[in-house]
């Protein structure tokens, strides 16, 4: 179902119809490309307190060892991103990515119902884009199958 979406959009942006919104720049493109380490984080949202994770409560995360696995993740958040139609500015913070990447290590926290991922990171390393939801069932894949709890639904 995803791919039809990426078409949809792809179409689109050729006829002049929809802009892209909220591309990563080239710097977190980079990061999730050379991306050594990967870890996924079930969230409890940012608005259920100050929680360890960017003010969300972790519900529990889930190494990703496979080289494979974790390209496939990174590729599948950067498709997101790059055919994403748009997102609000809220944040419900159901999922959370952190990437080490030539010492540096940045972490993403995605609300697929806004369609916004937030990217924090040493060095003050700020950015923020659009996604839509082609990564979340491998999350959920990744998340079930480390026995880790799924993110609640986020009231919006």
């Amino acid at each position: 179902m995803w791919r039809v979406v990426v078409v949809m959009v792809w179409v689109l942006r050729r006829l002049g119809v929809q802009e892209a919104g909220g591309i990563f720049t080239e710097k977190t493109q980079r990061h999730l490309h050379e991306a050594e380490a990967v870890e996924v984080f079930s969230l409890g949202g940012a608005n259920a307190g100050d929680g360890p994770f960017h003010n969300a409560p972790i519900l529990g995360s889930a190494v990703i060892t496979s080289k494979r696995m974790r390209k496939r993740l990174l590729n599948r958040i950067l498709l997101a991103n790059r055919y994403n139609i748009g997102g609000f500015l809220c944040l419900g913070a159901e999922y959370g990515v952190r990437v080490r990447s030539s010492g540096t290590i940045i972490d993403l926290t995605f609300c697929f119902d806004c369609h916004k991922v937030w990217v924090k990171g040493t060095e003050k390393y700020d950015d923020c884009g659009s996604t839509v939801g082609f990564p979340i069932t491998l999350l959920n894949t990744i998340l079930k199958k480390a026995g880790v709890p799924l993110p609640p639904r986020q009231p919006h």
